[in-house]
């Protein structure tokens, strides 16, 4: 699968720059946070834990529970470690007490007969202190909600790992929004549990076969569940459906405002969202949960990972390990990076409104070939005629930022 939710991959960019951050001697972090108490914790790429508590001038080791304990670090100032083989396996680190703490789960999550144990953990982080797990055992898949930070954590679901072909893993489990959801990739469906209601299978639409790539993304709280479309030429759009994959329309994915689950509270009141204003994903950050999103510049390289704010810096993780960037140097863009698009037939010709005057444009079919290019001679949008074209189409509009919709014709 692709996974662009939790670690995204970025080009390099320009001014303003990341400039490398203090790190223990010898260690590169692979991520990092800063407590609630101000002291920072980052976990180096060997998986050990340290902690410093004057602005990474020094680093000590932060002892787990165990040295078998592998450690979940995230941006608002949550520690928690998972232990093999004991039992209460899961902790919270403390900053008050400087010690791990138990998380309390409402049901027993290591099984009674020896050797049974779980074999994998998948950790999912939402805005205002939501926090998801699904726990894969050798029989099962365990999946839990905690509202609280990570402290107390409710059952979503108990299933066997026949629920789908070839059993669970990690190629077919993940959080959508605030859904759980298993994905049979045979039969490209997915399905999902929340709140005690039933299992809902939804189908993908017929597109996504051969040359175009979809995958489940997000999922909204009026219902829509959003997929990304990947053709060949690695071009990214949206689609939707609010009727179980009935049917789909085109989504606007390129700001964090249509992504809404990918909206994480950062330290010192700081948002942090996730868009894709042309063929990759873009991290944006703001101030609070109101205002103008601002694009944060891309970390050299391959891997980058937000971590946390400090003293109006922003401090994330990558190749060379923990980098920070000023804030005051970020640039401001509005939150909607382009005009909205709709689109609509008429007949056999593609109405898309919304479009300014010299907006230039290519129509492609899902293998990246041109069906058809131009530009905009005025306000009115585009009027183009499609003759007996059917099937899926990219729309592509160049401008400040690049755009693509994907059109299903009839």
């Amino acid at each position: 699968m692709i996974s662009f939710a939790l670690t995204c991959l970025f080009a390099i960019s320009g001014a303003p720059q990341w400039i490398p951050a203090p790190q223990p001697v010898g260690a590169r972090l692979r991520s990092a946070t800063i407590l609630s108490d101000g002291a920072w914790v980052g976990e180096d790429t060997s998986y050990n834990s340290w902690i410093s508590r004057d602005r990474g001038a020094t680093w000590d080791r932060l002892s787990d529970p165990s040295l078998s304990a592998n450690s979940w670090i995230f941006g608002d100032g949550v520690v928690v470690t998972a232990t093999d083989n004991q039992e209460p396996g899961y902790h919270r680190y403390d900053p008050p007490s400087r010690s791990w703490v138990p998380m309390v789960f409402d049901r027993k999550i290591v099984s009674s007969d020896p050797g049974v144990m779980e074999n994998g953990r998948e950790w999912n982080r939402r805005d205002g202190g939501l926090y998801q797990l699904a726990i894969l055992r050798s029989d099962s898949v365990l999946s839990f909600r905690s509202t609280d930070s990570a402290r107390t954590w409710t059952s979503i679901a108990a299933l066997p790992n026949s629920v789908a072909p070839g059993g669970v893993s990690y190629d077919n489990v993940m959080f959508a929004g605030s859904r759980f959801w298993i994905s049979d990739t045979l039969k490209r469906i997915f399905r999902s549990k929340m709140a005690g209601s039933p299992w809902l299978e939804i189908a993908y639409p017929p597109l996504c076969t051969g040359e175009v790539h979809c995958e489940l993304f997000d999922s909204l709280p009026s219902g829509k569940w959003i997929i990304l479309v990947i053709d060949s030429a690695q071009k990214i759009s949206g689609l939707a459906t609010k009727d179980l994959g009935s049917s789909w329309d085109a989504y606007d994915i390129s700001t964090p405002e249509s992504l809404p689950s990918f909206r994480t509270g950062l330290s010192e009141g700081w948002t942090w969202g996730l868009g894709f204003p042309s063929d990759t994903p873009q991290a944006f950050i703001r101030q609070g949960n109101s205002g103008n999103w601002m694009v944060i510049p891309n970390v050299p390289k391959n891997s980058f990972r937000l971590g946390y704010v400090d003293q109006n810096r922003i401090y994330a993780t990558g190749d060379s390990g923990l980098v920070s960037l000023d804030l005051k140097a970020v640039r401001n863009l509005p939150r909607k990076i382009v005009g909205a698009l709709s689109w609509r037939l008429d007949g056999n010709t593609l109405v898309v409104d919304g479009l300014g005057s010299n907006q230039g444009w290519t129509l492609v079919d899902p293998a990246g070939r041109n069906l058809a290019f131009g530009t905009t001679k005025g306000t009115t949008g585009l009027r183009l005629p499609l003759s007996s074209r059917q099937g899926l189409v990219l729309l592509r509009i160049q401008g400040i930022a690049s755009q693509t919709i994907a059109i299903v014709l009839p």
